[in-house]
C-alpha cells in the first residue's frame, strides 16, 4: 500500500486477468480539491517495481477536477514520461447509487477501455483488494510475545489481537474504508437508508471512519446527516439504548469471533444490516457480514493455557495493564546461593578478584575480573588440579591445547606433567590457535585448557575446529568461569560436548561465578562524570588504569583516605573472617546474589528480581537499612540494574530512600559512610527518586557541606554539580 496526500494506491490482480491489464495499480482519490503538486510523484510511485503494473486506473468520487489537473500544462512532462509505458485510465465514480463513467484514457486500446469499464462497474473485485491492502495482517494482527497471552477486558485469553486502527494510517485509507461501508449499506438496503440518524463506533480508535462515512453520505445527498457516538466493546454495549431498526449503523473495529456482531443483533433486536465489523478472520462464523476477512493463515497460533503468562489489557486503546510494583528484600533464606558465593570468602586473602579491569589478551573490561596468574599460585586450586585431573585424564593422552594466554599455557604445562607421570608418552603442548588436521592426532585423547573463561568464545571456536579433525576423547579443563546465568553455563557445556561421532567429551571446572554487565556500566558511567579536573582526579586515574581490588569503591572519611571495610557477620559469608577492605569479594558476592535472583528459579517466585508479568521489580529500600555497612551498600548500588533502583513509580519507596539519604548527608564525611557512592548513583541516574524527594536529598547534602572545607566536602560538591534535575515521575504507559 502506497499513498500521497489525498490518494490511496494499491494493486489489484483480477481473478480473471484481462488482456493488457493483469496487474492493475488502482489510485483512489478522496473527495475534495486536487493537489496538483503531488501528481508527478504519485504517478512515479505507482509505476515502481519490482513488478511494474500493466495498467493504472485512477478513481475520483464526483467531478473533483482530476482529469483537468492531469491535462493541465504542468503535468504534461510527467504524462509524457508515463505515455507508452502502460495505459492510464481515469474513472469518475458516483458513490451511491454506484456508477462509473470514463473520464480520460491515455495509451489504452478501445478493447481495454471497454474491459476496464465493465470490470469497474462492479466493486466486487477491486474494493476487496483495497481493503486487503489497508488491513494487511502484518500490520493489524498483533501477536503476544512468545510464552505470553493477552488477557482481554472480557477475561478471555488470546495470543493475538486484531487492531483495525493500525491499518487506518492516513486519511485516504480511512475514506476508502468509509466508501466500502457505504457500498455495503446500499447493497443491504438497496439505497441509502433514509432514516439513518446514528453512527456508533465501539472505540474512538476508528471514529475517523464514522466521520468519513458521514462526509461520504453528505456527498451522496443522503436525506439525513447522522450523529457519531462511541461505546466500549466490553461493558459499554449494555449502556447503549436500543436504536430503532434501520436508523443506526454500529461500526465494530475488529472481532476474531464476530461475537459482538451476534450480541448486538440479539440484544438490540436488530438485523445484520445494522452492524458492520471492519475486520475478522475469513473462517469466523458470520464472517460474510464483516467488511474484510483476513486469511486464516494469518492467525497466530494460540499459546497453550498452561504455559502462557498473562498480559492484562484494559481500556479501548488496548494498553497493557502494569501490575503493582514488587520490592524484593534480600535474605539468606531466599537468596543465599552459597555454592557460588562461598569462594569469595574462601579466597578473600588471595586477591584474585577485581572489577572494571581487562585481560591483556582481550582488552574487554570485566564486571568480575579474575587474575588467572594469581589463581595458579593458590594452594586450593593447585590441590584441586592435582586431585581431579588424574581422575578424568584418558590413557594415551597425546596433546594438551591451551587458550591463548600466559596462565593457560602454564596450566597446560602442568597438566602435561601430570599426564607424563601417569604413563602418557610424547605429550605435546601447543596453543589452540591454528589447530587443523595437519597438527592434531585424529584419534588420540586431547586435553583443552583454559585458566579463566567468560563467555568462552575461544573454547567454543576450538571445539568447532576440533569437530572437523578429531574423533577421540576430549577433556575441557576450566579453572574459573564467569557467566550471566547457570543456563548460559549449561548451554556452553552442551556446545562443547556436541559431537556427531559421539566422542566421549568431559568438562571439568573448578568454579562458576555469576555477574552482570551492569557492574561494568556503573564504573563507566561514573568515569563519564569526571570530564573536568577536580577533587576526584585520583579516582578518575584509578578507573582509567584499572582499580585495585581494595579500591573499587569511592573512599570515605574527611580526607577521603578511608577505604570501605567489611566488618564481621556479613550475612552471605557463613564462616569467620577478620575485618578488611574486601571490596572486590563483597562486590562479587552481591553481584552473584542479585544475578542468581534474576536468572535462576527460586523457591518463592515472589522473591525473584524478575517477573514474567508486566511488572516493575525493584530492590526494597529496606535493603540499605538491613545491610547498613557502607561497603555492602556500595556493592548493591554497583551490582543492581538501574530499573531495580528506580523508585519514581513508588512514592513510599522514594520517600524512604530520601529519608535514608538525608540521614547519610548529616554524617557524609564520617569514616565508612558510602556517601559518594550514593551520590554517584544519583548523578548517573542508576538510582532515581521522585522529583520532590531528589530535591530534598540534594538540599540536604548542600546544607551539610556549607561549613566544611575538607576534601570530602569538595568531592560531594563536585558530584552535586553533576546531579541533574530529576525528570517527571516515570509512567510506563
Amino acid at each position: 500500500m502506497t499513498s500521497q496526500p489525498g490518494f490511496f494506491s494499491f494493486r489489484w490482480r483480477p481473478d480473471r486477468p484481462m488482456a493488457e491489464a493483469e496487474d492493475i495499480a488502482v489510485v483512489f482519490k478522496v473527495p475534495g480539491a486536487v493537489d496538483r503538486s503531488v501528481l508527478p510523484d504519485l504517478l512515479e510511485t505507482v509505476c515502481q517495481g519490482p513488478v511494474v503494473p500493466s495498467a493504472v486506473v485512477m478513481l475520483q468520487c464526483g467531478r473533483d477536477g482530476l482529469v483537468e489537473a492531469l491535462q493541465a500544462a504542468p503535468l504534461q512532462n510527467a504524462l509524457a514520461r508515463f505515455n507508452g509505458r502502460m495505459p492510464l485510465v481515469v474513472f469518475t465514480i458516483q458513490p451511491a447509487p454506484y456508477a462509473v463513467k470514463l473520464g480520460m484514457a491515455l495509451g489504452a486500446s478501445a478493447e481495454l477501455k471497454h474491459e476496464l469499464t465493465t470490470r469497474f462497474m462492479s466493486t466486487a473485485g477491486w474494493l476487496p483488494a483495497g481493503l486487503a491492502a489497508i488491513f494487511d495482517p502484518k500490520t493489524v494482527v498483533v501477536a503476544a510475545p512468545y510464552g505470553y497471552a493477552f488477557r482481554k477486558p472480557s477475561n478471555e485469553r488470546s495470543s493475538y489481537f486484531i487492531r483495525a486502527e493500525l491499518g487506518l494510517s492516513n486519511s485516504a485509507a480511512v475514506t476508502f474504508v468509509a466508501f466500502a461501508i457505504l457500498q455495503r449499506l446500499v447493497r443491504d438496503y438497496g439505497r441509502i437508508p433514509p432514516a439513518l440518524r446514528l453512527l456508533l463506533v465501539d472505540t474512538m480508535n476508528v471514529a475517523s471512519t464514522a466521520f468519513a462515512l458521514r462526509e461520504m453520505l453528505s456527498l451522496a445527498n443522503a436525506p439525513t446527516v447522522p450523529q457519531v457516538e462511541s461505546f466500549h466493546s466490553y461493558g459499554g454495549l449494555d449502556e447503549i439504548a436500543s436504536p430503532l431498526p434501520d436508523t443506526s449503523l454500529c461500526i465494530v473495529s475488529a472481532s476474531s469471533s464476530m461475537n459482538l456482531h451476534r450480541k448486538w443483533i440479539r440484544e438490540k433486536a436488530l438485523s445484520a444490516r445494522d452492524i458492520v465489523t471492519l475486520v475478522t478472520f475469513a473462517d469466523a462464523e458470520d464472517a460474510q457480514h464483516a467488511l474484510h476477512g483476513l486469511p486464516t493463515s494469518a492467525r497466530p497460533e494460540q499459546s497453550p493455557p498452561s504455559s502462557a503468562y498473562d498480559i492484562r489489557i484494559a481500556g479501548e486503546y488496548f494498553f497493557p495493564v502494569m501490575e503493582q510494583p514488587r520490592k524484593v528484600l534480600l535474605s539468606t533464606t531466599h537468596h543465599g546461593c552459597e555454592e557460588y558465593t562461598r569462594n569469595f570468602h574462601l579466597l578473600r586473602e588471595r586477591r584474585l578478584f577485581s572489577a572494571f579491569r581487562a585481560t591483556a589478551a582481550s582488552g574487554t573490561l570485566r564486571s568480575l575480573f579474575i587474575d588467572a596468574n594469581a589463581l595458579l599460585q593458590t594452594p586450593e586450586f593447585q590441590n584441586w588440579i592435582d586431585t581431579m585431573v588424574p581422575q578424568l585424564l584418558k590413557a594415551g593422552t597425546a596433546q594438551i591445547l591451551f587458550q591463548d594466554d600466559r596462565a593457560s599455557a602454564v596450566l597446560a604445562q602442568h597438566v602435561a606433567y601430570i599426564a607424563t607421570t601417569r604413563g602418557c608418552t610424547g605429550v605435546l603442548v601447543r596453543c589452540a590457535t591454528g589447530i587443523d588436521a595437519s597438527n592434531v592426532d585424529r584419534n588420540a585423547p586431547i586435553v583443552c585448557v583454559a585458566a579463566v573463561v567468560g563467555r568462552g568464545n575461544a573454547l567454543l571456536s576450538l571445539s568447532r575446529d576440533l569437530r572437523n579433525c578429531h574423533v577421540g576423547a576430549r577433556l575441557y579443563l576450566i579453572g574459573m568461569q564467569v557467566a550471566e546465568s547457570l543456563e548460559q553455563v549449561r548451554t556452553f557445556d552442551r556446545n562443547l560436548k556436541h559431537s556427531s561421532h559421539e566422542s566421549p567429551i568431559d568438562v571439568l571446572r573448578r568454579n562458576v561465578f555469576l555477574s552482570s554487565e551492569t557492574v561494568t556500566d556503573s564504573f563507566r558511567q561514573e568515569l563519564a562524570l569526571y570530564q573536568e579536573p577536580g577533587p576526584l582526579d585520583a579516582r578518575r586515574d584509578s578507573l582509567l588504569r584499572g582499580p585495585k581490588a581494595d579500591e573499587l569503591f569511592l573512599p570515605s572519611g574527611p580526607g577521603m583516605d578511608d577505604a570501605l571495610v567489611l566488618n564481621v557477620d556479613f550475612a552471605f559469608w557463613r564462616a569467620a573472617y577478620d575485618p578488611s577492605a574486601y571490596q572486590a569479594e563483597v562486590l562479587g558476592t552481591i553481584a552473584t546474589v542479585l544475578q542468581n535472583a534474576r536468572t535462576s528459579p527460586l523457591q518463592s517466585p515472589l522473591q525473584q528480581l524478575r517477573s514474567p508479568l508486566l511488572m516493575h521489580v525493584a530492590l526494597d529500600p529496606e535493603n540499605f537499612a538491613r545491610f547498613n555497612e557502607g561497603i555492602i551498600q556500595a556493592a548493591l548500588l554497583r551490582a543492581a540494574l538501574p530499573s531495580e533502583l528506580d523508585y519514581r513509580g513508588d512514592a513510599k519507596a522514594s520517600n524512604y530512600m530520601a529519608t535514608l539519604l538525608t540521614r547519610i548527608a548529616i554524617r557524609f564525611d564520617a569514616p565508612q559512610m558510602a556517601s559518594l557512592e550514593f551520590l554517584v548513583a544519583l548523578a548517573t541516574r542508576r538510582m532515581q527518586l521522585n522529583a520532590a524527594d531528589a530535591t530534598i536529598v540534594r538540599d540536604a547534602f548542600h546544607r551539610a557541606i556549607q561549613q566544611r572545607t575538607n576534601p570530602m566536602a569538595g568531592a560531594v560538591r563536585c558530584l552535586l554539580d553533576a546531579f541533574a534535575p530529576t525528570q517527571p515521575n516515570r509512567r510506563a504507559f
